[in-house]
């Protein structure tokens, strides 16, 4: 972006020569920097300048007298173009940023309330749990079946929903599962004689 001068003089503001052709000195940058900390606007620059320089003989941003900087006759500082002051882009507080009351709000629901993991655990513990209560019944329905008391597919039938319940424990724990390590994807991924995981959350429970 181009840099110009702006001049204040008596008759307030203009735009002078081009920034390689001035002659600024160091106490002129400490201006600048302070300037534009506060960012202020032309017009507002030009009326806080004559304002002071009619009340007092000296100057606040250069901590010298203004006979001594020669601020009465003419003062040089650099400002980019287009700039107006004011409020600075992406400044002020950050979009997700905790407030005083937000973060007594996340600390109750760290103490108080369920995490997506805690969703995730219970719902494969409630799927095992019914898979185990199907094999149970199909083991019993086997039992009956030997002794001539109940219908041959009866076994079958519990014995798939319980495979599928199995299923729906290992989906879970493919799909809700917040991250997965890079480790673990190569491994995933490397079929060199080893089975992934997902086939390992199945095999843990074989069919009888």
């Amino acid at each position: 972006m181009k840099k110009r001068i702006v001049a204040i003089n008596e008759r307030g503001l203009r735009v002078g020569e081009d920034h390689q052709n001035a002659k600024l000195t160091d106490q002129d940058v400490e201006c600048i920097r302070e300037l534009n900390r506060q960012g202020i606007g032309y017009g507002a620059l030009a009326e806080k300048f004559e304002r002071q320089r009619r009340t007092t003989r000296r100057c606040t941003y250069w901590r010298e007298s203004c006979t001594k900087c020669e601020r009465a006759k003419l003062i040089k500082f650099v400002v980019m173009s287009n700039s107006h002051g004011g409020k600075r882009e992406n400044s002020g507080r950050k979009n997700g940023s905790l407030t005083r009351k937000t973060r007594l709000i996340a600390e109750k629901a760290t103490a108080e309330g369920i995490t997506p993991l805690e969703v995730m655990l219970r719902a494969m513990r409630e799927h095992v749990a019914h898979a185990d209560e199907l094999k149970a019944q199909a083991v019993d329905a086997e039992t009956a079946l030997l002794l001539g008391d109940a219908d041959s597919a009866v076994p079958a039938k519990l014995h798939h929903a319980a495979r599928a319940a199995l299923s729906e424990a290992a989906a879970l724990a493919k799909d809700a599962a917040p991250y997965i390590h890079p480790k673990l994807s190569q491994v995933q991924s490397n079929i060199n004689g080893d089975v992934t995981a997902s086939v390992k959350i199945i095999s843990e429970f074989p069919d009888d």
